[in-house]
């Protein structure tokens, strides 16, 4: 058996070492900090159904903005555009999706699970009205 070096021992440690350095930060930062945003707290007393509501809501809009723009991403990459603004928006995408659900998880599971359904709702009924004709 040859020995692979130091290059695969780094690959399999450092990402292991970064996760647990960020979950000691976090849970560090989260013992002794105060409330993150009133907002963000009055949303968290929210009846169940008014949260749900709320997470739909956001999934909706984030899904909408979301695939929305997927058609001129895809025009940026095929058509040859300027590589740092197609890989701008296309990350802009991403974290947007990544921002609403974080947002919907701290509030509860039932407004996460409403926003989830909502970005399907969005997908369906983006790819229903941009459908081009053959």
């Amino acid at each position: 058996m040859a020995d692979r070096g130091l290059s695969t021992g780094i690959f399999f440690t450092a990402p292991a070492i970064l996760i647990g350095a960020a979950i000691g930060f976090y849970s560090a930062w989260t013992m002794d900090a105060p409330p993150m945003m009133p907002f963000l707290i009055s949303l968290q007393t929210l009846p169940p159904l008014a949260g749900g509501f709320f997470g739909l809501l956001m999934g909706l809009a984030a899904g909408a903005l979301h695939f929305a723009s997927l058609k001129r991403v895809a025009e940026l990459y095929t058509g040859g555009g300027p590589i740092g603004r197609t890989l701008a928006l296309h990350i802009a995408r991403f974290a947007l999706i990544v921002a609403v659900l974080v947002l919907l998880a701290l509030i509860g599971a039932l407004p996460l699970l409403a926003g989830a359904l909502g970005i399907l709702i969005a997908r369906a009924l983006v790819l229903r009205f941009t459908k081009e004709p053959a």
